[in-house]
């Protein structure tokens, strides 16, 4: 069994944390990259660059969701240290420059969702060709986590965000390449994420507190097992139908879960056996609060319901099915899918 993570991780006020942690690196210059207006409306930037003061500090702003490869090319500059604050996008672009550069990353995420922070994956959109571009660069050297950056958040996110980390330790506990390191990171997730997501949508601040700690917990996980099939599939979703990625990633996981349950030697992926996938799925029903497969299905259903997010969607099948084949996502789960298993499963999801 192999677990490495070298990124140092503080839960605490950013305002507090980030000197400290930059005064070690000790860069004569800092790229600081963000998203849109939110962290600046809120006071946030101001009070971030004050503790740079003793710096200086390049602003890239500007990063919307599913990036493209051409924001890498403005975003990077001579820098000695490269820190994104925002949502997994910022963060994404964050990494990839300070990769290319080979310089120290600090990830500061102001979402409770993608766990980019403790990752060394990063998604590019190529918005030309409709593809999604996985990339593997250098972990984040720190991540700060301070839910105080997640109180002001807008509902919507919050609920796709949440499916997002529900989606990510789910299919970390599944993936063949499980561990029972991933696996406590995972359990920890999807059980803070049943518990909390609901009071975080309605905006109770232990609530979205508990959701940042989960987005971390499931970062944990994947960062070693990589994401499966639901991921794989919900990549065309979002890159032709502007579907946040946190619910098309939650628009196919309940019925992946009952898909992979119904495993058999034939089509089994993970080399532990049918035995052992089937007892997994059972034990990810009881982290979801109940002892059958189908009830655990329909928690998840619920949940999004919950929280406001459609269970079903209108969309093509054949551009659907054409992209949503990612080999190295789909050779992760535990059940082999083809395209008429994936037909089947889509079919659930169409309005």
């Amino acid at each position: 069994m192999r677990y490495y993570l070298p990124t140092k991780i503080i839960l605490g006020r950013v305002e507090l944390e980030l000197k400290k942690e930059v005064d070690l690196l000790k860069p004569q210059k800092i790229l600081l990259i963000i998203g849109g207006k939110s962290m600046k409306k809120i006071g946030i930037i101001d009070r971030l660059l004050d503790c740079l003061s003793d710096y200086r500090v390049s602003l890239f702003e500007g990063v919307k969701s599913n990036p493209s490869p051409e924001i890498i090319v403005r975003a990077k500059q001579k820098s000695d240290l490269v820190i994104g604050l925002g949502g997994g996008s910022v963060i994404d672009v964050a990494k990839v420059v300070a990769t290319d550069l080979k310089k120290p990353c600090i990830a500061i995420p102001t979402t409770a969702g993608t766990g980019s922070e403790v990752t060394p994956f990063a998604a590019l959109y190529d918005k030309k060709k409709k593809k999604k571009l996985s990339l593997t660069v250098n972990f984040p050297t720190v991540a700060i986590v301070d839910y105080i950056l997640t109180l002001t958040l807008p509902k919507e996110i919050v609920a796709s965000s949440g499916m997002d980390v529900l989606s990510q330790a789910i299919e970390a506990y599944w993936s063949i390449y499980s561990t029972p390191l991933t696996d406590t990171h995972a359990q920890r997730a999807i059980e803070l994420v049943v518990r909390n997501l609901k009071n975080s949508w309605d905006g109770e601040r232990k609530a979205r507190e508990a959701m940042s700690l989960a987005a971390l917990e499931a970062g944990l996980a994947f960062s070693q097992t990589k994401t499966t099939a639901v991921h794989s599939a919900s990549y065309p979703l979002t890159i032709h139908y502007g579907i946040p990625h946190g619910l098309a990633c939650g628009l196919t996981l309940p019925h992946f879960l009952l898909y992979n349950y119904q495993v058999s030697e034939e089509d089994c992926l993970d080399k532990r056996g049918v035995n052992f996938v089937k007892k997994r799925i059972e034990e990810l029903a009881g982290f979801l609060g109940v002892k059958q497969v189908k009830a655990a299905k329909n928690i998840i259903l619920n949940l999004m319901k919950s929280i406001d997010l459609p269970t079903q969607i209108n969309f093509d099948m054949e551009v659907v099915i054409k992209d949503a084949f990612t080999p190295e996502r789909v050779a992760n789960n535990p059940r082999q899918v083809t395209e008429s298993s994936l037909r089947e499963i889509l079919e659930e999801i169409k309005s």
